[in-house]
C-alpha cells in the first residue's frame, strides 16, 4: 500500500525517467480504485420535515424505517431505553447525503456552490488591508451582505415601516446568537421556497442561487445538530433551541391540521400565522423556540422578489455564516475530519488559510514568512 501513498506519488514524479512508468501506473490505479478523500457530498437536515415526522422524499425502505422509528420511539419511552436506537433510526430517515451539483461550462465540470464560496472568499481577501480588517470580515455572519444590499432591500420592502423591517432583518445576524441566527435563517429560507417559481425574478439567476441557499441552509443545520463539535465555539445552546423549536412546530402542525400535512402544506400554514404580536409575549422566556420569529423574517424576505434580490441576500448570508463557522472551529477538529473524508466546512477553512483570512493565518512582525497557526482552545 505504500506504493500508492501520497509520498510515493511525489517521489516517483520527481524521480528519474525510468520510474515515470510506475508513477503513471500508480496514478491510474489511484484514480480508478482509491476512494476520494472527500465524497463531494453534504449531509442535509430539514427542521420542518423533522417536525412533521416524515422526510420529503422516501421509498419503500425509508417508509419501513419511518414506521420502525415510531415503534422504537414508543418502546424507548416505555422501557426507558438508553441505547439511543431511536436517534440512529431517526438519523437514517431524516439526514440526506446530497452530491454537490455540477454543470457543464465550456467543456468542464463546474460546481455553482463551490464557485460561489470561492468568489465570496476571494472578494473578501481583496478588500483586506490589515489584520483588524481581516478579523472584521471573518466575524461577519450576514451583516456585510445585508449592508451591501441595504438600498435595494428598503426599496423592495412594503411601504409600512421599511426602516424597522430592515433593522429586524439586520438584527437577526448582528444581535442574535449564532445558533439562533442559524435556526432563524434556516426556517426562513425554507419558507421562501414556497411558490418561488411563480415569482417574477429572472429564471436563470434564481435557478442558480436558490439551490445554493437551500443546500447551505440544510448543511449548516446538520452541523449544528449532528456535528456540534464543528460549531462548538459558536453554537451556544443550539441543541436546546432546536429541540424547543421542533417541538413547537410539531404541536402547531398537529393542532392546526385535521390531516397529515406535507412539507408544502406546512409552509403555507406557517405563513398564514398572524405575527403582529411578538412571539416572546406569547411563549414567554422559558421556551427557546424561534419558530414564529423565523416566520416574521420569512415574510420580510418574501417581499424581496425584484430581480432575484431575495436569493442574493439569502445565499450571501449563508455564505458568510459558513465562513464564520469555519474560521471559529478549532483547528484540531478540522484536522480530525480529514481522516473521515473531510467536510465542506473543512475545505472552506483550508481555503481561508490559503487566502490569508481568519485568525488561523498570521504574519509575525519582522518575519517575511506567513505561518499557519492552528488554535486548539
Amino acid at each position: 500500500m505504500l506504493l500508492f501513498s501520497n509520498r510515493a506519488a511525489v517521489f516517483l514524479k520527481q524521480s528519474h525517467r525510468c520510474w515515470q512508468w510506475l508513477a503513471r501506473l500508480t496514478r491510474a490505479v489511484n484514480q480508478r480504485w482509491r476512494p476520494r478523500r472527500w465524497s463531494g457530498k453534504t449531509s442535509q437536515l430539514n427542521l420542518i420535515s423533522h417536525s412533521l415526522g416524515k422526510p420529503d422524499q422516501y421509498g419503500r425502505k425509508i417508509k419501513c424505517c419511518l414506521w420502525l422509528s415510531k415503534i422504537v420511539g414508543w418502546l424507548s419511552k416505555v422501557i426507558a431505553c438508553c441505547l439511543r436506537v431511536e436517534d440512529i433510526v431517526d438519523d437514517f430517515v431524516f439526514i440526506r447525503r446530497v452530491k454537490i451539483p455540477k454543470q457543464q461550462e465550456q467543456g468542464e465540470d463546474k460546481s455553482p456552490l463551490l464557485d460561489f464560496i470561492f468568489k465570496g472568499l476571494k472578494d473578501a481577501a481583496q478588500q483586506r488591508d490589515n489584520k483588524e480588517q481581516i478579523m472584521e470580515l471573518c466575524n461577519c455572519r450576514g451583516k456585510r451582505v445585508i449592508k451591501y444590499y441595504e438600498t435595494e432591500i428598503k426599496e423592495a420592502l412594503n411601504n409600512d415601516d421599511k426602516n424597522s423591517k430592515f433593522d429586524m432583518i439586520m438584527d437577526t445576524v448582528v444581535k442574535s446568537e449564532f445558533d439562533e441566527s442559524l435556526l432563524l435563517w434556516h426556517i426562513a429560507t425554507d419558507l421562501c421556497l414556497l411558490d418561488d417559481h411563480k415569482e417574477g425574478a429572472p429564471m436563470e439567476h434564481r435557478a442558480r442561487l436558490r439551490p445554493i441557499g437551500e443546500t447551505l441552509s440544510e448543511y449548516m443545520l446538520y452541523l449544528l445538530i449532528k456535528q456540534p463539535e464543528m460549531l462548538s465555539a459558536t453554537a451556544g445552546i443550539g441543541l436546546l433551541r432546536y429541540r424547543d423549536t421542533r417541538e413547537e412546530a410539531a404541536r402547531f402542525f398537529g393542532s392546526m391540521a385535521a390531516w397529515e400535512p406535507d412539507h408544502g402544506d406546512a409552509r403555507k400554514m406557517l405563513l398564514k400565522v398572524n405575527t403582529t404580536k411578538k412571539p416572546a409575549e406569547v411563549k414567554g422566556d422559558r421556551s427557546k423556540s424561534v419558530l414564529f420569529d423565523a416566520v416574521i423574517l420569512a415574510k420580510a424576505l418574501r417581499e424581496l422578489d425584484d430581480g432575484g434580490l431575495r436569493w442574493d441576500v439569502i445565499t450571501g448570508v449563508w455564505g458568510e455564516m459558513l465562513t464564520y463557522a469555519a474560521g471559529k472551529c478549532r483547528g484540531s477538529t478540522h484536522v480530525r475530519q480529514l481522516s473521515r473524508g473531510g467536510e465542506l466546512i473543512t475545505l472552506v477553512w483550508f481555503l481561508m488559510a490559503h487566502m490569508g483570512l481568519g485568525d488561523m493565518y498570521q504574519i509575525q512582525e519582522g518575519d517575511a514568512k506567513a505561518k499557519l497557526i492552528v488554535h486548539d482552545q
